[in-house]
């Protein structure tokens, strides 16, 4: 990719999507002139730094890791902006995700960046579904069940709200999860 000298970056590894999917994205990069390098199955156990540094491109064909990540180096929303729009005309689904390199992950090879990633999806998931069944059980009226199922509903709910609030792990969501669903299947109508 010759021509003018690109700030952005991006290290891409196409995951598990097809290849006529890749390289529709990988178009859509060097249309936003984006420069990008290719990340095989072989380089995931690299840093990111040392990545950043490889002016490699090839074809992606077998997959260690499922899902697709687009790392940039600089992640400015310009960037992103021109990116949706050129995946828009492509007609592009990207379901991947999207990171920014930074002083904390530059040195972490590329393999435990899409491991954080994916944790931190499923850490967002569950805590959105936590908030959906906290707000659907505020909808139930205290008086239409017995006081001490009630109660019982009350008090985990709380619990999940300082959970929610501390910012707590994975396992303590899960936890916390677990409390509310018990307390709501044992409510007892009047």
């Amino acid at each position: 990719m010759g021509g003018k000298k690109m700030q952005e970056q991006v290290l891409y590894y196409s995951g598990a999507l097809d290849q006529k999917t890749s390289e529709a994205i990988l178009a859509a990069l060097e249309a936003c002139q984006i420069a990008y390098t290719v990340l095989e199955d072989s380089d995931l156990d690299q840093s990111i730094q040392s990545l950043l540094n490889t002016k490699k491109q090839a074809v992606i064909v077998n997959r260690r890791h499922q899902e697709a990540c687009m790392l940039f180096r600089e992640g400015k929303e310009q960037t992103f902006v021109k990116l949706r729009r050129a995946f828009a005309q492509r007609q592009i689904i990207y379901s991947g995700s999207k990171a920014v390199v930074t002083k904390h992950n530059r040195t972490w090879p590329f393999i435990k960046l899409l491991e954080e990633v994916e944790e931190e999806h499923r850490y967002f998931q569950l805590y959105e579904a936590i908030l959906k069944q906290l707000k659907e059980s505020e909808a139930l009226r205290e008086e239409a069940y017995e006081p001490h199922t009630y109660h019982k509903l009350q008090l985990a709910r709380l619990h999940v709200f300082q959970t929610l609030q501390k910012q707590s792990d994975y396992s303590a969501l899960l936890s916390v999860q677990a409390e509310l669903q018990q307390a709501l299947a044992q409510l007892c109508k009047k």
